[in-house]
Order: C-alpha cells, then structure tokens, then sequence
C-alpha cells in the first residue's frame, strides 16, 4: 500500500464549546478511541506566541498513548509537561491585532487543536510557497535527525552512514540531509523491507541513493552487506531505530572511531546489554532523545538553527502524508 510516515489531521472544534484561547484534544481513558474529549487551553501568556493551528501532526507515539500501549507517565523531558495528544503542527502566529500573521511549523505538547500557547524558539518560519499541510510533518524527525547526525555524530561529507528504516520519518529525513551533504553517495546506506524498497529507490534514487547499498530490516542480513560494500571497514556512523538482534548485528558494524546514535526506545527501556568490546574500537554510544533537548536552550539552539535553515535552503522536505478533515 501507499507508504505514509505519518498521518495529518485538521483540526476542528465543537461549534458550541466556550474556549477564547482554543481547545486540545485528550482521551479521557486510553484504550478506548472512542471517548474523545476537548479541554481549553490556558490564557496566553505575554511571553509566549499564540498560533492559529491549520494542521495537527499525528505520529505513532500518539497512536500508542491512546491505545494505552504508552503509560504517558514514562513521558520525560518537554512530552511530559502536557496531557494531551501531539507534538507538531502548522499554523499562523497571532500578531498583536488580533489577525493571523506569520506562516510557521512548530513543537508542542496538546498541539493537536485550534490553537496553541508556544515560546517562538520552537517555532519555524515557512516561505509563502511552503505548504503549511506538507510542512508539518517536518519538525519532530528534521530535529531527530539533525541533531542526531550533525550535533552529536558530527557528520562530515567524507563519513559513511547506516540510516535504519529509511522508509520511515526519521529515515526519511536523515536520507535527505546526508545525500545533499555527502560528497559521495555510495557512503550512504539504509535498510528497510523488501516491500518498501522500491519506494525508497523511486524516491531517493534521484538524489544518489544506490540500490545496492538498501539492505533488508528484517533480519541481520545487512550487517554482511555492510562489511562487503566497506571492505571489511564498516560504517563511520550508525542511525538506529531497530531493536533485539538487529540492534547488535547493527553495533558490529561500526568501524574504528565511529558513532552510534540510538534513537530507539525499546531497548534502552529494557537495559539491553552491548558487547563491550567493540568500544575497543574506540566508538562512541550516543543516545538521543530530543524531548529532553527542548529544555535546554544551548543545545536546542543548535538544532533550531539547523532546521529552520534547512526549510529556508530546501534540504528539509517534507514527508508524505494524508490529511483527514
């Protein structure tokens, strides 16, 4: 079927529900999809930005939380100050008339609404041909990815990459960010299923990707793809997202002084051990979670200023996705 990363919802309210300041969307009892309730956004504060949201992104970190397979409880960081659903969207800031001004993407708890109360840090600015619908899909896994390759890995053109599930948002992206920045597209390699592969080559096939460097995601198959395609040497950086076996086999093939950036949450949530002595290779084990990044202002600067340059220069696009009215 058509592959979609994630899926967008417009943003309604009840016609009869009182909020000045807007609404957000919670689940009153996860599990149950069928008990949706509204509650009112707070006052908006002096020092925060109100947005007019057009369009509410919904990733599967939402879809977990309201089927109750995600205590929100194990939330840290920026996610866990909210109750209710999303963390990205896309609208218009409200300037001091009153009236819809500047065209933005941005990060929020309870952004899945009408409106929303948000510092202007986590705030983007798209260009007046940038589709406010296309556009929302970018700020959670551009900021993953981002921070991910360029901050803590610090990619450099003549590194080799291993982008696990490209199929998927955070892939998907970082495949956009090391094609445009490598300066050989042989160095870049992803995984994803057999059924998923030819969208990837039909997609980043343009910009350099090479067939024979997408392995299988759903075994270890990759990791000898990997060692042949690299004589032996490995990859200089990792993106990982899969767990168990894979995540192992995944390890293995990083080569001396390399990084591996793990994005997953599984494993780290079950304390899985690694051999130790792969660090014999004198690689470094990143872990990543953005949420807690949001709150601090050093680092998150960094990865602001990396995306909102990318929207302005074109190397951020947007991901494919569905819009439900």
């Amino acid at each position: 079927g058509v592959i979609e990363s994630e899926l967008r919802c417009k943003s309604t309210a009840p016609t009869t529900y009182t909020a000045p300041h807007g609404v957000y969307t919670v689940f009153p009892n996860p599990g149950q999809l069928d008990e949706v309730a509204f509650k009112t956004q707070p006052i908006p504060q002096p020092d925060l930005e109100q947005v007019k949201i057009a369009y509410s992104a919904l990733n599967f970190r939402d879809i977990m939380l309201a089927y109750g397979k995600l205590d929100k409880d194990c939330l840290v960081g920026y996610s866990g100050k909210g109750d209710g659903w999303g963390l990205e969207f896309a609208g218009r800031v409200i300037d001091k008339s009153g009236k819809p001004g500047r065209r933005v993407v941005g990060l929020s708890t309870n952004c899945i609404g009408t409106q929303i109360n948000v510092d202007n840090s986590l705030l983007f600015d798209l260009k007046d041909d940038q589709n406010m619908a296309d556009y929302a899909t970018v700020p959670c896994v551009y900021s993953t990815s981002y921070y991910s390759l360029l901050v803590r890995a610090k990619m450099q053109p003549k590194d080799s990459v291993l982008i696990h599930a490209g199929t998927g948002g955070v892939g998907q992206s970082a495949l956009h960010i090391c094609l445009r920045r490598t300066k050989d597209p042989s160095l870049i390699f992803t995984t994803c299923s057999a059924k998923k592969r030819p969208y990837l080559i039909k997609k980043f096939g343009p910009l350099g990707l090479r067939p024979e460097n997408i392995g299988n995601s759903r075994d270890i198959s990759f990791e000898q793809l990997i060692m042949e395609r690299t004589s032996g040497r490995g990859v200089d950086i990792v993106l990982n997202s899969l767990d168990g076996e894979s995540l192992q086999a995944s390890w293995r093939v990083v080569a001396p002084f390399g990084r591996f950036c793990e994005i997953g949450k599984y494993d780290l949530m079950q304390n899985t051990g690694l051999p130790m002595q792969v660090f014999l290779k004198n690689i470094s084990f990143l872990g990543i979670d953005l949420d807690q990044i949001m709150d601090m202002p050093e680092e998150w600067e960094m990865i602001h200023k990396l995306v909102a340059d990318g929207i302005q220069s074109g190397e951020v696009q947007p991901l494919d996705r569905k819009v439900f009215e």
